[in-house]
């Protein structure tokens, strides 16, 4: 699960899985690493996703990682 890290991206973070629920996304850990994902719209969870990915990623708890939502329309 996760959530904005900055105020400014709190509406972009919430529409965009809003309009494309299940999209495929990059992500980019502190490492520099980049990794595909599907973000998933959290409807009971104002404000955040679920992001699945299907290799392994050394992300944990507070860790802030980079979402480029528009790299995979």
């Amino acid at each position: 699960m996760l959530h904005h890290k900055h105020a400014k991206d709190q509406a972009r973070l919430s529409d965009w899985p809003h309009r494309r629920d299940g999209a495929q996304i990059q992500l980019r850990t502190h490492d520099g690493a980049t990794h595909a994902a599907a973000l998933f719209r959290l409807k009971h969870c104002f404000g955040r996703g679920l992001l699945l990915y299907s290799d392994a990623v050394d992300v944990q708890a507070k860790d802030v990682i980079t979402i480029e939502l528009e790299a995979a329309q």
